[in-house]
């Protein structure tokens, strides 16, 4: 309803239609991730992917037109992402990720290393100062990240899943090191 009421009611019918598209893919998207939560046929490291793009980063995605144009108001793109094509295209996208079988990352159980741990905390509180006192940057700067990052999960995976991944047991090591 945001998306439309700001941009997508200038695209008609089209507009409504996009937006209840992303709609129903949402809740496929969240069907099928309660359908597989502890599948037992997928190998240890696919835990490490998501199938096709959750529903909170769908959300963010959905809205980086918005978030784009709010930071981009009095320059040389004012106009560009507000546009009701452009807005189309990006809820059409993210609405075709949710529902697709491309491998995003997961953190989920992402472990940090101890001898990371102090640098992730300066990480986290700088990321989180940004957020504060330039939010349309650092909101527009993290969903263009994560779109990069689905290319990489992409290609990961793949090779994973071409090498048969790490045995249970690499993982296990792997977590009693950390």
């Amino acid at each position: 309803i945001l998306l439309y009421l700001w941009a997508m009611n200038g695209a008609g019918t089209i507009g409504w239609a996009l937006c209840l598209l992303y709609a129903v893919c949402c809740v496929l998207r969240l069907a099928r991730f309660n359908a597989m939560v502890g599948d037992p046929g997928l190998p240890p490291w696919a835990h490490n992917y998501f199938t096709g793009v959750p529903a909170p980063a769908a959300a963010g995605l959905a809205i980086l037109p918005m978030i784009l144009t709010f930071y981009f108001e009095a320059g040389a793109f004012s106009g560009i992402f507000n546009s009701p094509v452009v807005v189309d295209a990006f809820l059409g996208t993210v609405s075709f990720l949710m529902v697709s079988k491309v491998p995003t990352f997961s953190v989920k159980k992402l472990r940090v290393p101890r001898q990371f741990a102090l640098p992730m905390m300066l990480l986290i509180a700088t990321a989180t100062g940004f957020l504060v006192t330039e939010t349309w940057a650092t909101l527009g700067l993290l969903g263009i990240v994560y779109l990069s990052s689905i290319p990489f999960s992409i290609v990961t995976f793949a090779r994973l899943s071409k090498r048969g991944g790490p045995s249970e047991e690499e993982l296990e090591e792997q977590d009693e090191e950390l």
